[in-house]
């Protein structure tokens, strides 16, 4: 057992007295430790071909009113103008959608009219491309001139100029950008938080600003597919009806028929397939034109099944054909994923998978060409791709059927356990331009989906940079493509870099710094807590004064709770620690006192707010490893020598 400290020393200073005294310090160490202020790092995602040429020119002055044309009137154009209305609004300008004396225009190739600014056509014949242009005339006005192959291309285009925009003393300045844009995936989707059903409406809104196409909403967000809830329901047809009216984005339902085993389907049961079908009419029937069946994880063979169908690729194959052939009777075209229960290649070789091999050629043999097999590379998560396992996976599933990306890695950086952190993506691969990350659109037919674990707000960071990953991976680089996501995070774009560092850096520090106190615990260990907790405060209200997102807010205040409110349960233990190794009986009350307060704020911090809308819901890695910390503890003091 480790040496206890004999006299009880006076409880440590409160944290409410250490920050002031880190507050009335002259030594700045906050300022040091805070990031500078960001400079422009350039739009996210990083466009093809983007150039300036020269410096920021004045496109409205203060009082001014600047007007906007679009040439038709598509969903996305008109999404589009008015969010381009509003960015000018929040920069102090006036904006009006105008056809007379407009500076601004936009439009596409096949609509664009004679007699307006020169433009180059937008990257060829290419989907969602754009090309954008700032020029000046004779007589020192600015105009901006947006040109596309269609109108998503359009919407992106105005969003590349949106981030062109800044605040000047004189008005707003737009930089003078030409810019030859296209994405290189065709097919961008992301899946929905499962739990979070108001974040998934946010991400409907908010995801098509850095070029998303497709919002996947998770399978787990309903496992009873038999009998959808109406809360899931109503969630589904809110996102339909928002993706559908602003017209950039997609909604992709995914569904698991064996998630739930007991209602797991039966391919010998026609009604069980007509049952399934019917549960991705709730999308289908409002828009989406895409599924994902996701037979991952759980996937198995019923009894009922086994007389009928020789293993589980039959009757997988089975169920799979029918449910295509009714999905395309009443909805041609559309698109069909399919997740097998072997998803990643190395499952060969994992005890129980033998199968996994014979299962994919068995399957795929028997399905309709056009279903893609979705995909996670060598492992279920694999940091760097290799075009060699590429090649093995294409070749089980046949060498014409489409292989989609699903990928896993945003989850990988060290910490990742607390589920609370800002991260770039493919940031963790070491080799990145050597392996086949930077032509995987080629692999897998430029389609991708890239899957989430954080909390919405402070995860918009990682999924910015996947979105830069999908639209330019030929030349992404993850630490350029953080600085930018970071500056692009908030409107204030200091906040971006002070969030990054609040949960990175203090927040991850002090969950460390908590698990090496509860080994042993010191007076010196709980001081550095104490101050540590004080500056993560500090930094935590000098966030909440210089953002309007109360979102982000909210999403980040259990995460501060997390440990303010941990002080003073850790002094408890230094307290009970500090005691006479020969009390043992008070030494465990005080220990299990301080367990019961910290089971306490772990069950407060996991139901989020009580409305249901879980803001900054917490995961409980490190509560449930604090209270394995004190049950140590608790046994240490049983096992030691004494009364």
């Amino acid at each position: 057992m480790p040496a206890r400290r004999t006299p009880a020393f006076s409880v440590v200073s409160s944290v409410l007295s250490t920050m002031l005294m880190i507050l009335a310090s002259s030594s700045g160490s906050m300022a040091e430790q805070a990031p500078p202020a960001p400079q422009f790092p350039g739009v996210l995602p990083k466009p093809k071909d983007y150039r300036e040429n020269g410096p920021p020119r004045l496109l409205v002055r203060t009082g001014g009113v600047i007007r906007i044309q679009i040439f038709g009137e598509h969903a996305p154009l008109v999404s589009g103008r008015q969010e381009l209305i509003e960015a000018l609004q929040a920069l102090g300008a006036r904006a009006t959608a105008s056809d007379e004396g407009a500076r601004v225009r936009v439009g596409i190739n096949s609509e664009w009219p004679g007699g307006t600014a020169h433009l180059p056509k937008p990257g060829g014949e290419r989907a969602e491309a754009y090309a954008l242009a700032v020029t000046t005339a004779e007589d020192g006005k600015t105009t901006v001139a947006v040109r596309s192959t269609d109108a998503i291309g359009a919407y992106y285009g105005i969003r590349t100029l949106i981030q062109l925009l800044d605040r000047a003393p004189e008005g707003v300045t737009v930089r003078q950008a030409e810019v030859r844009d296209w994405p290189t995936f065709t097919l961008r989707m992301f899946k929905g938080q499962c739990w979070y059903y108001r974040d998934n409406l946010m991400f409907v809104r908010w995801a098509p600003q850095f070029k998303w196409n497709t919002f996947g909403v998770c399978y787990t967000d309903c496992p009873n597919w038999r009998n959808p809830p109406e809360p899931y329901r109503v969630m589904v047809d809110n996102a339909c009806k928002t993706a559908v009216s602003r017209g950039t984005m997609q909604i992709m339902q995914l569904g698991n028929p064996y998630m739930l085993k007991d209602k797991a389907i039966r391919a010998t049961s026609d009604s069980d397939v007509e049952t399934l079908a019917a549960f991705f009419e709730l999308s289908l029937a409002n828009g989406s034109n895409a599924l994902m069946l996701c037979l991952d994880d759980f996937a198995f063979l019923p009894d009922e099944d086994r007389s009928k169908f020789e293993n589980l690729a039959g009757a997988n194959a089975s169920i799979v054909k029918r449910f295509a052939g009714r999905i395309w009777s009443k909805h041609p075209g559309t698109r069909i994923l399919l997740c097998p229960p072997p998803y990643w290649l190395t499952a060969n070789k994992s005890k129980g998978y033998e199968w996994a091999h014979e299962y994919l050629r068995d399957l795929c043999a028997n399905i309709p060409p056009e279903i893609s097999i979705v995909w996670t590379g060598r492992q279920v998560t694999t940091v760097c791709q290799e075009t060699a396992d590429i090649e093995a996976y294409q070749a089980l599933i046949g060498p014409d059927r489409p292989l989609f990306l699903w990928d896993n890695t945003l989850k990988m950086p060290p910490g990742w356990s607390n589920v609370f952190r800002m991260n770039a993506y493919l940031e963790a691969c070491d080799h990145l331009a050597t392996s086949a990350w930077p032509k995987m659109a080629e692999c897998v037919h430029g389609e991708a989906g890239i899957n989430t674990y954080g909390p919405a707000e402070i995860y918009k960071v990682p999924l910015m940079t996947a979105a830069d990953y999908l639209w330019s991976p030929e030349a992404y680089d993850p630490q350029d493509s953080l600085r930018r996501a970071l500056y692009w995070f908030d409107a204030n774009h200091e906040v971006g870099p002070l969030v990054y560092h609040w949960v990175n850096k203090l927040h991850q520090s002090l969950f460390d710094k908590r698990l090496e106190f509860l080994k042993s615990p010191t007076e010196a260990g709980l001081k550095e807590i104490n101050e540590s907790t004080a500056r993560y405060r500090v930094e935590f209200d000098r966030i909440a004064s210089m953002t309007s997102n109360k979102v982000l807010v909210e999403t980040l205040r259990p995460y501060l709770r997390r440990h303010t409110e941990a002080t003073a349960i850790l002094s408890t233990v230094l307290d009970a620690w500090s005691m006479d190794s020969t009390d043992k009986p008070a030494t465990s009350a005080k220990l299990t006192q301080a367990k019961e307060a910290f089971g306490q704020l772990a069950k407060a911090l996991q139901k989020g707010d009580q409305a249901g809308q879980q803001h900054g819901l917490v995961r409980q890695e490190l509560e449930e490893r604090t209270l394995q910390a004190i049950d140590a503890l608790i046994a240490n003091v049983a096992q030691s020598p004494g009364n």
